[in-house]
């Protein structure tokens, strides 16, 4: 988004925290990029950064993360709007602080605000605690009672506070074209789809020291965990020795775990990208264990990170699998040598109801890459998989329908060949889907009724307020008549004319009355 600012010759400001995606923990000793620094980037963006509280992967930690990063954008928004007052706020979320940073920034300057809103909050607030479980136990416990009282009601106040920044805006953009007509229809909000695709096989591409969010003319907080990105790459090389292990162990080359007939009908999968709470994938261990059970071997590699891996991992261990590997983000050829390895990519959703109307990044990523595509989902996400021909489609959050569809690949392979059909319908859509003339015709739109509506609100309270500070002047035993004509001359510089009864009807200064 800002690369189209600049292109389109604006000056952006950006506020966002210092990298510390996935761990918690700062990325980069670049003294542009620690907390509090100002610094003019590559592109031209000046970039102000806010400070943040380094955190764990639980929930609670997160939260208390963000409230850092919220308070203290706020400090980095006073300073960027002294330099430069903006014309525009544009603030990407989640997480949800961006967005009342941005509405508050907004407000302050008089200037509209628009919310490139990732995902479907605030949705999916509700959803977010009852994921998180011990494998094998109960879902409920003492501590999840706990922590349910304890985070339920920041969430749904957070939740509540965030439905009204959205209403608060001046438009919305989507990556769901779905989501673009529920915010039209149920809000009454001018909204636009700019969908993933225009982004499909560039997200890996952006260093992790300046990839936590992106905002023209003031707000972005974008960071951890928003559910189905794709996250940048680490800077640290990959361990080539466990490198070489796991990509063997997916290519059948004999370096697997545990031995096993070549008569076993076996599958390679991988799934690339955020391993969080949206994305449900211990049902996808599951689906594996059942596979197992049924004589068939699915090699499954995780290659990323994210707050629900550790949930994940148990899992495996809980069902004592040996074919489930996890590595860290690695660089995009590395990444290209994986999914060369692979039979087919996962792409995975929780069964939310929010998410049917959720497009993540990653399903166009991976229709891209030629692979044969398994998502199991439900709604939108689904149908572009089934639409463009690139692969199959399950249920979300159906492990058996999951493992059937792994069963009937590995045992009749040629279904894995999709002919390349996926990347010839990306380059279809392409070529008629939104593009950045739309974003600066929308953007033009959105500030053109903005500015219209502050006309009207001016018109219909400035002759009230006058009426109120006529009768204050008269009661304070002020000349009336010359107040009223000294009034009147200035509405009339404002375009506004004065209705008669300005003052009451024993007033002299009545036959003065504006026309």
């Amino acid at each position: 988004m800002a690369d189209q600012f600049l292109h389109a010759g604006a000056s952006v400001s950006v506020i966002c925290p210092p990298p510390h995606y996935p761990k918690g923990k700062l990325l980069s000793d670049d003294p542009r990029f620690q907390a509090h620094a100002v610094a003019t980037m590559e592109h031209g963006e000046t970039v102000y950064r806010s400070n943040f509280r380094p955190h764990t992967n639980k929930l609670t930690s997160r939260i208390v993360d963000q409230a850092v990063i919220a308070v203290s954008s706020l400090r980095s928004a006073r300073i960027a709007v002294r330099a430069q007052k903006p014309d525009l706020v544009f603030c990407t979320t989640p997480p949800l602080p961006a967005a009342f940073t941005a509405a508050i920034v907004a407000w302050r300057s008089h200037v509209p605000y628009i919310i490139d809103l990732r995902d479907a909050w605030p949705e999916l607030v509700p959803y977010t605690i009852e994921t998180e479980r011990e494998p094998g136990q109960p879902r409920k416990t003492a501590r999840s009672y706990v922590r349910a009282l304890i985070l339920r009601p920041i969430l749904a106040v957070g939740g509540a506070l965030f439905e009204q920044t959205i209403r608060g805006a001046s438009g919305v953009i989507t990556t769901s074209a779905e989501h673009a007509r529920l915010i039209r229809s149920e809000r009454g909000i001018p909204s636009l789809c700019l969908s993933n695709l225009l982004l499909a096989g560039e997200e890996m591409d952006s260093a992790p020291t300046d990839s936590t969010g992106t905002v023209a003319t003031a707000c972005s907080t974008l960071t951890d965990d928003a559910p189905g990105s794709v996250a940048p790459a680490t800077e640290t090389p990959v361990d080539r020795t466990r490198s070489s292990l796991l990509r063997s162990s997916m290519d059948g080359s004999g370096a697997a775990s545990t031995a096993v007939p070549t008569s076993v009908p076996t599958l390679n999968v991988l799934y690339p990208g955020t391993i969080g709470r949206a994305q449900g994938l211990e049902n996808a261990i599951r689906a594996v264990a059942i596979a197992q059970e049924a004589g068939v071997r699915v090699n499954l590699l995780f290659v990323g990170g994210g707050v629900h891996r550790p949930i994940v991992r148990r899992e495996v261990r809980w069902l004592h699998l040996e074919t489930v590997h996890f590595i860290d983000w690695v660089s995009r050829d590395d990444l290209q040598a994986y999914t060369d390895a692979a039979d087919t990519i996962l792409v995975h959703l929780q069964d939310w109801p929010p998410l049917e109307h959720t497009v993540p990044s990653k399903v166009f990523d991976a229709i891209a890459s030629g692979k044969f595509v398994t998502i199991a989902a439900n709604g939108e996400a689904a149908q572009l998989v089934i639409e463009s021909g690139a692969g199959r489609a399950v249920p979300a959050m159906n492990p058996r329908a999951l493992a059937d569809l792994w069963i009937s690949l590995a045992t009749d392979r040629a279904q894995l060949d999709t002919h390349q059909r996926g990347p010839q319908w990306i380059n279809e859509r392409r070529q008629v889907m939104a593009s950045a003339k739309e974003l600066d015709h929308f953007i033009h739109v959105v500030c053109a009724a903005h500015d219209s509506a502050q006309q009207v609100n001016k018109a219909s309270t400035l002759p009230e307020k006058a009426r109120r500070a006529v009768l204050i002047a008269k009661h304070m035993g002020i000349n009336t008549v010359h107040f009223l004509l000294v009034a009147r001359s200035h509405f009339k510089n404002q375009g506004i004319r004065l209705a008669g009864g300005i003052v009451d009807e024993g007033s002299p200064a009545r036959q003065h009355e504006a026309p």
